[in-house]
């Protein structure tokens, strides 16, 4: 079933998962953002954080997480928590845990699916929106779209008329709270969490 009509159940029914889904933090034992800045730009310069090494400077993307990446590895730290997650490694590899990927529905989806089994960036890894009322949407192209394999005299191209993308949504605990797996509407997805998010913050305060 598609990722947005469960949620929409959820809310549906009110249900403790939906609230645990939304409300997924973690409390920081101290906050460590004085070892980052954030410039006009917003680039992010690290201070004395010996965890990240020389990785050099990042980018802020929304809710006290900054990303870095060197074209291959790609790091997402929350600069308040001091949570270091590393996404992909300098060989390209994804670094998430089997239950992180619904390979189940990519299967039922795409004909190239077997190229998601190893968990290995072949073509692309982003992220496609900014951290914002708690959550952010990564896309991975398992395959791109046949024309890219077209050589520059046109030739080589395959049958695939469209890329095969997955997709997940990653808190600003960073942690993974919907697996990556096709969505059709992964903009939809992200509004109704945040929204729910909002919704409950404002319950809880009128309490």
């Amino acid at each position: 079933m598609d990722i947005l009509k469960i949620l929409k159940k959820m809310i549906k029914k009110c249900s403790n998962a939906l609230i645990s889904l939304v409300m997924d933090e973690e409390e920081p034992p101290y906050d460590v953002s004085d070892h980052f800045t954030i410039l006009p730009n917003q680039e992010v310069k690290v201070h004395d954080f010996p965890i990240l090494g020389n990785i050099g400077n990042g980018l802020y993307v929304g809710d006290h997480v900054a990303e870095f990446g060197d074209g291959n590895a790609y790091t997402l730290v929350n600069m308040k928590s001091g949570k270091v997650v590393h996404l992909v490694d300098e060989k390209r590899n994804l670094l998430v845990t089997d239950k992180e990927i619904d390979f189940e529905s990519i299967h039922e989806k795409f004909e190239h699916a077997s190229y998601a089994d190893g968990k290995y960036i072949q073509f692309w890894l982003k992220r496609i929106s900014e951290f914002q009322d708690g959550f952010a949407a990564m896309a991975w192209t398992i395959y791109p779209e046949g024309r890219w394999f077209e050589d520059d005299d046109g030739f080589g191209a395959e049958k695939n008329l469209e890329e095969e993308t997955v997709y997940c949504i990653i808190n600003s605990s960073l942690n993974i709270v919907i697996p990556f797996q096709p969505m059709e509407d992964v903009a939809a997805v992200l509004r109704t969490l945040r929204e729910e998010r909002r919704k409950y913050i404002a319950k809880q305060k009128t309490k």
